[in-house]
């Protein structure tokens, strides 16, 4: 049976005109598209998204690594420059597997100098999900190229995490509950989605899979199995297809209090408001879950999908370093402020057996860091309890997906701090 495979570099290029660095100043006309509203009726969303991974690898290498497409809204030279820049964000984060990357202060010059580096640019037409979240428009893009070595080189000075290019390949089904049944949703009733998992999979490099309505009728697995996200059921009725990832997304409308109209009325047949679901991310068990919402269906929707691939990311990202004896990836939770991380980061730096120290998430919530040691592990250990800093955690991994150790510690304050 055939599916709908789509690699998105691949969409649209052959309807783009190329231009050099040269003509940047020279952009011809662009027709202006208006930014998306807001929705009036202001919806809370929580969805749910199940990832299985099957034991043959189906990953699938990605070619337009150091591409964009950024929407654009006028043909004036600064709004193209502005364009390049979140273009060169883009694909920082593509590269390094982390949706935040760019938001690093340390590369606002670089992302500044971003039209210098771009070695082709033009226009394309890309889908964008609708106001209403049910239908799409079509809209105008810069399109743009960047100098791989231009690039690489900032990947380098910065120490940004690179995600190897060979990503895992998802095939994503789309549930909702109607009337009280699960039911599926495809690119023919519910177009806002797919055109927002198609952008999103150019944007932070992955290949993405669909089913069409014909291909449901005719697959063995049951809205009633994805569901319940019958981990066995999923496996066995799709182990024919070459996907390393199922996602299951799964929508629930609640009947809303307020008289004006959810932006999926026209679909449930009823004023929507609320949807509740889970996030969890399978491999042999759950090992990655959590709630998530949003405003709306498509912001709740890419702030799930970049939560579980900056997740998938830390598999296999790396930091490119001088061989050391061993290597292990290290949680810090709860560290207060800069200050005291700069004081974690120095002491464990300073430590005699640590070759390298790297930094591949950095957030409010948490720290991840990968270390080059020479020595065991144990040592390690008790090396980062003499600090007097950091407390271990309970044994388990960060995410479940990685291959590399794992070990977790929370920063504990000082007696006299409070």
């Amino acid at each position: 049976m055939p599916i709908l495979r789509l690699n998105p570099s691949s969409i649209g290029l052959n309807n783009g005109v190329i231009f050099s660095p040269l003509s940047i100043r020279s952009f011809l006309a662009v027709t202006s598209i208006s930014s998306l509203a807001k929705i009036a009726s202001k919806t809370s969303v929580l969805l749910g998204l199940l990832a299985i991974s099957f034991s043959a690898a189906a990953e699938q290498r990605i070619e337009h690594l150091y591409e964009a497409r950024i929407p654009i809204t006028s043909r004036d030279a600064d709004t193209q420059q502005q364009a390049m820049q979140l273009g060169l964000a883009s694909v920082l984060n593509k590269l390094s597997g982390y949706s935040a990357t760019a938001e690093f202060q340390e590369l606002s010059d670089s992302l500044t100098n971003a039209p210098n580096l771009v070695s082709e640019f033009g226009l394309q037409s890309i889908e964008l999900p609708s106001e209403d979240q049910l239908t799409t428009r079509t809209s105008d893009a810069l399109y743009m190229r960047f100098v791989s070595s231009q690039v690489d080189q900032i990947i380098r000075q910065f120490e940004i995490p690179v995600w190897p290019a060979s990503r895992a390949e998802i095939l994503v089904l789309v549930l909702a509950e109607l009337g009280g049944a699960p039911h599926f949703l495809t690119q023919e009733n519910q177009p806002a989605i797919f055109a927002y998992l198609t952008r999103a999979a150019f944007d932070r490099g992955f290949t993405v899979q669909f089913f069409n309505q014909n291909q449901l009728d005719t697959s063995l697995i049951s809205a009633e199995s994805a569901w319940s996200l019958d981990e066995v059921a999923l496996r066995a009725s799709l182990a024919t297809y070459s996907a390393d990832q199922i996602a299951v997304l799964r929508l629930r409308p609640t009947l809303g209090e307020r008289d004006d109209e959810g932006p999926l009325v026209s679909m449930f047949g009823q004023r929507a408001e609320r949807y509740f679901g889970d996030l969890s991310v399978v491999a042999q068990e759950v090992s990655f879950r959590a709630d998530i919402a949003g405003e709306n269906l498509i912001q709740a929707l890419g702030q799930g999908l970049n939560s579980y691939l900056d997740e998938l990311s830390l598999k296999t990202a790396f930091v490119a370093s001088a061989v050391a004896d061993t290597r292990v990836m290290l949680e810090i939770q709860d560290i207060p402020d800069f200050e005291s991380f700069r004081r974690v980061r120095s002491y464990i730096q300073e430590l005699e057996q640590i070759e390298s120290f790297k930094i591949l998430r950095l957030s409010m919530e948490r720290v991840v860091v990968q270390l080059e040691f020479q020595s065991g592990l144990e040592l390690l250990h008790s090396s980062l309890i003499n600090s007097g800093m950091l407390t271990a955690m309970n044994s388990g991994e960060i995410s479940g997906l990685s291959e590399v150790e794992q070990i977790r510690y929370r920063y504990r304050s000082a007696p006299n701090s409070r």
